[in-house]
């Protein structure tokens, strides 16, 4: 998957759950089982389950894919050309529901795909993000290997005198990353003082957002 893609995944999902005022952003379901993922340099709690959900208009065959996008995302291109996009993005099929949302399908192999190349543009953003000229006050940040519980270690004097919006970044990598592995977007972002090991703050997403 493209650098650009992950990109315009990230713009979809901050789009589509901030118009919902923290509701989730559409159904996912996936045929066959839940496609493996590496877990990150630590392992906290124990990934969120899945809520039940409707199933997309465009039903997936046995081992395929469809997850359903918000029609928000596509109101940008009043000339959305679905089969264009679905072999663009090298997937079986897309098509356009009632409601404006857009179901898209994949093989499972396209699936692990996205999501092999978006944990590794989310970790790479972990590491960029710690210590990095624009969060210097962040030390650390680990994970589940499901994003369903980050916690971000800071030097609490510097990041309490920052505008920070760091944890907004990593809970929206989070629901990324679980919107395209079928999971219901779901991440517990906990900052916490590096030298004492104290809680600063600890925000729930897709909850927290418009708060």
């Amino acid at each position: 998957m493209k650098k650009a893609f992950v990109i315009a995944a990230a713009v979809l999902l901050i789009v589509s759950l901030s118009s919902c005022s923290g509701g989730s952003s559409g159904p996912v379901s996936s045929g066959g089982e839940e496609s493996p993922s590496s877990s990150q340099s630590a392992s906290i709690g124990d990934p969120s389950q899945p809520e039940a959900s409707a199933q997309p208009e465009i039903p997936a065959q046995n081992g395929d894919v469809s997850i359903n996008l918000p029609g928000d995302f596509f109101e940008s291109d009043p000339d959305f050309d679905p089969s264009a996009y679905a072999q663009k993005q090298g997937f079986i099929g897309a098509a356009v529901n009632e409601d404006g949302s857009v179901t898209v399908t994949m093989t499972k192999e396209r699936q692990q795909e996205l999501l092999t190349d978006l944990r590794e543009e989310i970790e790479n953003a972990f590491e960029e993000l710690a210590g990095g000229s624009a969060t210097p006050y962040v030390t650390n940040i680990t994970c589940d290997e499901n994003f369903t519980h980050i916690v971000m270690e800071v030097e609490r004097e510097a990041y309490e005198a920052a505008a920070d919006m760091t944890p907004v970044t990593l809970g929206f990598s989070a629901m990324l990353y679980q919107k395209f592995s079928g999971q219901e977007p779901h991440c517990n972002i906990t900052v916490k003082d590096a030298a004492t090991g104290e809680a600063i703050t600890n925000a729930v997403y897709p909850d927290a957002i418009g708060r």
